[in-house]
């Protein structure tokens, strides 16, 4: 059940708390947040290098390991399976 329900159904902070298993500070701090925030994180590192990627796949039909390595020597810094799902979801066709 959501806090803010939870709130105006008449539980005190208290009880919110416990039952779930938040500090007080905590739900007062999520009771006076107006809208639930979104996370933004950095940009993947991989976004400057998906058009050149998918240009090397659809040419030469590369692997990802050669392609890793390709990328890598031209700054890639991120992690190796965030690139291997790159390659397997956006270039790889499953036929089934």
């Amino acid at each position: 059940m959501n806090i803010k329900d939870m709130h105006r159904q008449g539980y005190s902070i208290r009880m919110i708390a416990q039952l779930t298993c938040d500090a007080r500070n905590t739900v007062n701090r999520k009771l006076k947040v107006k809208e639930p925030t979104l996370f933004c994180g950095p940009a993947p590192r991989i976004d400057p290098h998906k058009a050149y990627i998918r240009a090397r796949f659809t040419e030469c039909g590369l692997s990802a390991v050669r392609l890793l390595e390709e990328i890598g020597r031209m700054g890639y810094t991120g992690a190796v399976d965030r690139f291997r799902r790159f390659v397997r979801t956006s270039l790889c066709v499953h036929i089934e």
